[in-house]
């Protein structure tokens, strides 16, 4: 919304896209999340509307890439289960970074198994920031989330915290529409 109210004050012709984006994942989230599965296609497309704003806000000082691999219609996922990840990546990667900042996501499914890997550029000391991010309340929500949803032994979380770069990588089963 901040972004939006400077494109706004800037009379920027972008502000309708903002507004649009905005729209489609405000209804994502109250509507479509209201199950416990979604579309893997859905939750890709909500992924790829929170890059685009967020390319708006910071402009030509993110690189961003976003690779998909493998087959990811007629398959399902818990709802906001990617997003919080992908949403750390900004704040505590390129928030903080005043140049030359990166998101690097891979999404591959194969035999209704994905995996999900994002890396980001990070700050290079032992900060707060780091341990925020490391061991803050977004972090902790996702993992009870995973046990919760998948037990103790039906995911696979690793982070990995590097002197320029924070990666995550998430393997978890999906499954088909027909289930």
């Amino acid at each position: 919304l901040n972004s939006l109210y400077a494109l706004t004050l800037q009379k920027s012709d972008q502000s309708s896209e903002v507004v649009l984006k905005l729209s489609h994942f405000l209804d994502y989230m109250l509507y479509d999340c209201n199950v416990s599965q979604i579309s893997l296609e859905k939750e890709i497309e909500q992924m790829q509307n929170l890059i685009t704003l967020e390319k708006l806000r910071y402009g030509e000082r993110l690189d961003v890439d976003f690779n998909i691999s493998g087959p990811i219609k007629n398959l399902k996922i818990p709802p906001l289960l990617m997003l919080p990840f992908l949403e750390n990546a900004f704040k505590h990667g390129v928030s903080q970074h005043t140049e030359n900042s990166f998101i690097y996501i891979d999404l591959k499914v194969k035999e209704q198994n994905l995996t999900f890997r994002v890396e980001n550029s990070s700050i290079n000391s032992e900060s707060d920031l780091d341990a925020d991010y490391t061991k803050g309340i977004g972090l902790k929500n996702v993992k009870r989330r995973l046990d919760l949803i998948y037990g103790d032994n039906g995911y696979n979380l690793e982070v990995f915290k590097e002197e320029d770069s924070f990666t995550i990588v998430l393997k978890i089963s999906l499954i088909t529409n027909n289930e």
